[in-house]
């Protein structure tokens, strides 16, 4: 590209991919919105955490989610059915795939085999890269919310759903982890005496 402007969407439109065009307030692109907010959220959460096993698995993720807008940006995909050949219109790259959300429960297994038992719930916050970890864990919840409603109304492949799902898990047990390696003390959440 040469300039990033191409004045295309100045009509409050956007392109999809393999052509056609929807109102930038279109449900998909609410959902590609929040993902791109969420994959905002992880390059911050990707600069503050402490450790580098954080840093190499917030990067995997940010490189899926990018796959998980294309495969949102595709209106032929559904259920999980590619109604497309294996190359797209774009320049007749393959298509991305869906990730497997198998390599998250590694890592929530992994790291949650070093942290104590969670026996109440806990308020967010703690390092910088914890509470950073946090905000991604919300953003990743509304965008589970929103894709909920998108899939009921335009289907989706029901492993994406698993995916977002799982993903929220891997952040919260990831931020616990950034706070018990720093030796963070976790603060409980108790109603007012």
């Amino acid at each position: 590209m040469s300039k990033i402007y191409t004045k295309t969407g100045d009509d409050g439109t956007t392109g999809l991919l393999g052509g056609g065009r929807v109102g930038k307030d279109d449900p998909r692109m609410e959902v590609i919105g929040t993902l791109d907010e969420l994959n905002a959220s992880l390059g911050i959460a990707h600069r503050s955490v402490t450790e580098s096993l954080s840093r190499h698995h917030l990067e995997n993720l940010q490189r899926e989610l990018f796959d998980l807008g294309a495969i949102l940006a595709d209106p032929t995909t559904h259920t999980g059915v590619e109604a497309m050949p294996a190359e797209n219109a774009v320049e007749g790259r393959p298509r991305p795939t869906l990730p497997s959300s198998s390599w998250i429960e590694d890592v929530i297994d992994e790291l949650s085999g070093d942290l104590p038992p969670l026996a109440q719930f806990i308020l967010p916050g703690g390092r910088p890269g914890a509470a950073n970890l946090h905000l991604s864990r919300t953003i990743c919840r509304r965008l589970e919310r929103q894709l909920t409603t998108f899939h009921k109304a335009t289907p989706q492949p029901a492993d994406l759903l698993a995916y977002i799902n799982r993903l929220s898990d891997l952040l919260f047990v990831m931020a616990r982890w950034e706070n018990f390696q720093r030796n963070e003390p976790e603060r409980y959440w108790h109603t007012p005496s």
